[in-house]
């Protein structure tokens, strides 16, 4: 699980998502309100939202700046996402991650408060000595 989170909230435009994304090379981005966790983002949401409505509007550069600018956190975003407990155990989070097709989960203690987020790449960095 890692516990240095970046986070977005539901005000936030897609001008800054992106390029915060690809700089710190994330896939998945919890949305949170104050410390709650609200939703989450990812890249293929973030693709598939934009394309469908770039492609509906000719998508010249000007048009795409415009949208991002104009397009907030809570319109792409997957409102309330499947999330483990702290105590959750790797297996439980693998198999939810495996049940739900994510490739990540937020991790939030018992008030719904985000406190971490575990993803693909931590199951499988765990499973790499049994294998």
């Amino acid at each position: 699980m890692s516990t240095i989170l970046v986070t977005l909230s539901e005000e936030d435009n897609l001008e800054g998502v992106n390029k915060a994304m690809q700089a710190y090379h994330f896939r998945h981005v919890p949305v949170v309100d104050g410390t709650k966790l609200v939703g989450m983002v990812t890249q293929a949401s973030l693709l598939r939202f934009s394309m469908g409505v770039l492609r509906n509007s000719g998508a010249a550069e000007s048009v795409r700046h415009s949208f991002e600018q104009r397009t907030f956190v809570a319109e792409v975003m997957a409102p309330h996402p499947k999330s483990v407990l702290p105590e959750s155990t790797l297996a439980e989070a693998a198999a939810l991650l495996v049940e739900t097709k994510a490739g990540a989960l937020p991790v939030v203690d018992e008030e719904g408060n985000l406190v971490g987020i575990v993803s693909e790449i931590d199951v499988l960095k765990a499973a790499i000595p049994f294998l």
